[in-house]
């Protein structure tokens, strides 16, 4: 790590949001071991919160949007903190939906028009063809009545549906609405998921399935420049059929489909953290961009084992001391999510989600043999770490509090 990162991040004071995340403990424990003052808001007890680097831990509820906003503001003030670090989408538009901006720093646009823009789906691919990048071929339904009229156009199944953003303040104002991706296999299946989106998530994406080994590109780009880069290629998922990584490995920075995600964030004039989603064809190799999340991401401790420290080049950066240049990192790097790939391990022997894997996806058999190998050369554990226990033995303790 760049000394002059280290010597602008020691002392400073930092909040960290939704300690529930893992996120937020990779960002806890990066930040800690470089000296910063390190508190964290948790709506319930956290694995951040349980982190030795932790120094103390603010109870925030999920309240209105406008309470939570009222409340992180008194925290921010009365604490003193030097910048604060939202980990997740639902904290981000809550952030961003304040009447006034909140005065702290925060690694993210200070303009909310900036992140509604990267957080809604259909403006990405409507950017990414723009500027000649390759994304799924895709059906866009405005409202409901329109559902119909867009199957009598499908050709094949199972179709990916995306609602065009996946979180959203409710109409109301009360409450913050929520869909991930899911995947229809009929007609029947595709109305009932149209059905159960809220309209704040609308308009939904159709998207032909993308068949083949799923890359991240993680970059931080400040002021118009990258100051780092990362790429991960997913091992396992949860679900199954495609989700949130919980086994990857790093791997060379594929400069085509980089430059393409450096070229997209440029032309969405993004500053922050972002985690650009891509699918490689099976059978053409042809790389497609799927999606971008403009928040520090769960599988960030992997980046920052493999030598690019995202959040304290992030936080430095937004204190006013940037990198001369994107870190080199070393690939062949694991990181398994544990509990992640137990979950994993539980769906696919239940066979419950069979339909809706890929057909590359390995048998069970494969799947059980290759979850048995405990431990190879370069495998790092993602929560649990003998110098920082506590966190694991949390996340543990909700995990079988959630069976």
């Amino acid at each position: 790590m760049n000394e002059a990162i280290d010597r602008c991040l020691v002392g400073k004071r930092v909040l960290v949001l939704d300690g529930e995340q893992r996120s937020a403990l990779a960002t806890v424990r990066s930040l800690g071991r470089r000296g910063v003052h390190v508190e964290v808001s948790e709506g319930r007890p956290s694995m951040a919160a349980a982190s030795r680097f932790c120094r103390h831990a603010h109870h925030l509820p999920k309240e209105t949007p406008a309470q939570f906003v009222t409340r992180l503001r008194e925290v921010l003030r009365d604490g003193a903190f030097d910048a604060f670090v939202p980990c997740t989408d639902a904290t981000l538009r809550q952030v961003y939906s304040a009447e006034s901006p909140l005065a702290t720093p925060m690694p993210y646009p200070r303009d909310p028009a900036k992140y509604v823009r990267l957080s809604d789906k259909y403006e990405v691919t409507r950017f990414a063809e723009i500027e000649g990048i390759d994304v799924p071929r895709q059906l866009v339904v405005h409202r409901q009545g329109q559902i119909d009229d867009a199957i009598s156009q499908l050709r094949a199944w199972p179709v990916v549906v995306k609602p065009a953003r996946s979180v959203a303040i409710a109409g109301d104002s009360s409450s913050v609405d929520r869909a991930g991706v899911r995947y229809a296999e009929s007609a029947a299946e595709l109305r009932r998921i149209a059905h159960e989106v809220p309209e704040s998530l609308w308009p939904l994406l159709l998207q032909e399935r993308i068949v083949g080994p799923g890359i991240g590109v993680f970059l931080f780009r400040h002021e118009g420049k990258i100051l780092a880069r990362f790429a991960h290629r997913r091992l396992r998922e949860k679900p199954p059929s495609g989700g949130v990584s919980v086994y990857r490995e790093s791997i060379a920075y594929p400069d085509v489909l980089g430059a393409a995600a450096e070229r997209l964030l440029a032309a969405l004039d993004w500053d922050g953290p972002a985690m650009i989603e891509c699918k490689v064809d099976a059978l053409t190799g042809r790389p497609y961009i799927m999606e971008i999340n403009g928040r520090f991401w769960g599988s960030l401790q992997l980046g920052i084992d493999a030598g690019v420290d995202f959040p304290a080049i992030a936080l430095a950066a937004v204190l006013g001391q940037s990198s001369p240049a994107a870190p080199p990192y070393r690939t062949g790097v694991r990181s398994r999510w544990w509990l992640g790939d137990v979950d994993h391990l539980m769906i696919r022997l239940r066979g419950r989600t069979d339909a809706d894997l890929p057909p590359d996806a390995p048998d069970l058999g494969h799947v059980v043999r290759d979850f048995l190998r405990l431990w190879r050369a370069g495998d790092h554990s993602e929560v649990l770490r003998w110098s920082d226990p506590k966190p694991a033995w949390r996340e543990l303790k909700d995990w079988f509090a959630r069976r």
